[in-house]
C-alpha cells in the first residue's frame, strides 16, 4: 500500500510544482530501482531517488555517496535499465572532444560513427561499459593509412577516470609526384588518459609515445601529449579547447578551440586550429553519429 501511494505521488503530485519530468514508475521505497537523474545543465547521474521533499531530490549514485538538488536544477528524473542507461549516455559525447581524446569509453553495445574534415573515418564499439574498440582509415593525394584502435576505462572516483590505450597503424605514402618515391609507414602509438570532471564537463590530459617506421628504417621515439577541456552550458552546446604537442619538439604545438551543436544521437563540431607557427587559421569540422 506505502508503495502505491509513492508511485501516484510521484506520479500525479510531483510534477504540479516540481517543474521536471518524471516517470510514473519512480519510487523511493522500491531499492532494486535504478534510476537516471538529467539536470538542467546537461549532468546525467544513475543511482537511486532516496528522497524527495521540501523542493529538494535526494539522490544516492551507484557507487558512490547521495546528494541533494533543488527542484529547478532538475531536468527529468527516470527509471532505467540497461537499455535506457545506453540510450541516456548515447547524447555525452565525453570520449572526446573535437579531435583529441579523454579516458572515457563508449558505453556497452554502442557505436559511433566520427568523421573529421571528410578524410579521417573511423568506426568505435563499446565491447564493455568500460572497453572501447574502433578502426580508422585517413585518405589524401598522396598518403593514406588505417589504425587499430582501443581503450580500457577505469572510473577511480565519482570525478577521476583514468584509462590506458594504443593505437596501430599502418599507411602509404606516394611521393611520385615530388621525388618519384613511394614508402611504406607504420606507427604504435601507446598512451594514458586522465579525466577530471563528468562526461559532460570536464579537463583531460593525455600522454603517449609514438614510435614510428618507415620502410625498414626506425624513426626517433617521441613523447606526445594532449590537453583538452569541455564545458556544457545547455542541452544543445558545447564548449571545447585543446592543445597537443610532442615533448621534444619546440614547434609541434598546436591550438583547436570551437562549439560543440549537440543532437540527440550526434554532435557537430565547428573549431579553429592554429599552431605556433602557423600564421593562418585552419577550420577543423568534425561529426560523431552514435548507434544502438
Amino acid at each position: 500500500m506505502k508503495n502505491i501511494i509513492t508511485v501516484l505521488f510521484l506520479a500525479f503530485a510531483m510534477p504540479s510544482f516540481a517543474q521536471f519530468t518524471i516517470d510514473s514508475r519512480v519510487t523511493t521505497t522500491n531499492h532494486f530501482q535504478t534510476h537516471i537523474l538529467t539536470t538542467r545543465r546537461g549532468d546525467i547521474f544513475v543511482g537511486r531517488t532516496l528522497d524527495i521533499d521540501s523542493g529538494q531530490v535526494t539522490f544516492k549514485l551507484e557507487k558512490g555517496n547521495s546528494f541533494r538538488l533543488n527542484f529547478d536544477e532538475i531536468d527529468s528524473l527516470a527509471l532505467a535499465n540497461r537499455l535506457g542507461r545506453l540510450a541516456y549516455q548515447r547524447s555525452d559525447f565525453g570520449e572526446r572532444t573535437s579531435l583529441m581524446p579523454t579516458a572515457f569509453s563508449l558505453p556497452r553495445g554502442a557505436w559511433e560513427y566520427h568523421n573529421e574534415m571528410l578524410l579521417h573515418n573511423t568506426v568505435n564499439y563499446g565491447v564493455r561499459d568500460n572497453f572501447t574498440v574502433g578502426l580508422g582509415f585517413f585518405a589524401f593525394p598522396y598518403y593514406y593509412y588505417y589504425n587499430v584502435h582501443m581503450k580500457l576505462s577505469q572510473p577511480l572516483g565519482e570525478y577521476v577516470h583514468f584509462a590506458l590505450g594504443t593505437v596501430l597503424g599502418n599507411g602509404t605514402i606516394n611521393d611520385q609526384y615530388i621525388d618519384g618515391g613511394k614508402y611504406l609507414s607504420r606507427y604504435v602509438v601507446p598512451f594514458g588518459s586522465l579525466t577530471l570532471g563528468s562526461r559532460q564537463n570536464f579537463i583531460s590530459v593525455s600522454m603517449g609515445k609514438g614510435y614510428y617506421y618507415e620502410d625498414d628504417s626506425a624513426d626517433e621515439p617521441e613523447w606526445l601529449y594532449t590537453v583538452n577541456a569541455a564545458v556544457r552550458p545547455t542541452k544543445r552546446l558545447r564548449l571545447y579547447t585543446e592543445i597537443g604537442n610532442t615533448i621534444e619538439g619546440y614547434s609541434e604545438r598546436y591550438y583547436n578551440a570551437g562549439l560543440g551543436f549537440i543532437g540527440k544521437k550526434s554532435i557537430f563540431n565547428m573549431g579553429v586550429l592554429f599552431g605556433e607557427d602557423v600564421y593562418s587559421v585552419v577550420p577543423i569540422l568534425s561529426y560523431s553519429r552514435r548507434f544502438r
